[in-house]
Formats: C-alpha cells, structure tokens, sequence
C-alpha cells in the first residue's frame, strides 16, 4: 500500500469540497474581501492536512486506492462537478430544504420513537 499515493488521493477528495464548501459559503454570506477568503480556506486545508494519515486510513477502510483515484476522476468530470454544485445549490434552497426537512424529520423521530429505551449504569469510582 504506497499511503503517499493514498494521502494525495484522500487530499483531493476531501479538500477540494472543503474548499468548494467554504468559497460557497463565502459567496452566500457576501463575503468579498480575498484576503479573508484565502487565509480561510488556508486553515481548513492545514486543519485537514494535520489529520490526514488519520482520514486516509478511514477511507481505505473501505476503499482501495484504485477505487479513490476512479472516484477523485469522477470528482473531477464535467458531471462530478455539475453533481457537486447542484449539491451545495440545494442546501442552501429554502424550497429545496422544506421539501426534505419535514419527512426527514419525520423519520427520525419515528426511528427514535421504535428504538428501545437505553439504560445506563452510573459508573462508580
């Protein structure tokens, strides 16, 4: 397993939306001081890379790094792209989110509502 090759995929995958997330929620909260901008993205990226041996090793728990290379190229076509926008458009759709929202909470509370009660012991010293 070459975890350089592996890191380098994961950086892609998980700090490109992160930087796409935080341009986006710039550009919702009118925000268009570069400065600003750019030391933000800076810290989401060192935050991301001060744990990345810990998050690649998450990812190829369940991936090879074959399968992270095919999904960064998906990432990176024209429809991974369009995918991704028309995702962080609709979370900031007010109508979108009123569609979603109530059967989704619906849902949960269903789930809490079937889930037998949990009891928990105090731990004693």
């Amino acid at each position: 397993m070459n975890n350089t090759q592996a890191e380098k995929l994961v950086l892609e995958l998980v700090g490109n939306p992160i930087i796409e997330h935080v341009e986006h929620m710039a550009e919702i909260a009118e925000i268009e001081d570069s400065a600003v901008l750019n030391a933000t993205k800076k810290k989401a990226l060192a935050n991301l890379k001060q744990n990345l041996s810990e998050v690649t090793e998450y990812y190829l728990n369940e991936f090879s790094i074959e399968e992270l290379q095919k999904i960064v190229e998906w990432n990176s076509s024209e429809l991974g792209i369009k995918h991704r926008n028309f995702y962080e458009d609709s979370m900031s759709d007010q109508l979108h989110m009123q569609m979603i929202m109530p059967p989704l909470k619906e849902i949960i509370e269903d789930l809490e509502n079937a889930a037998p009660d949990a009891e928990y012991e105090e731990e004693e010293d």
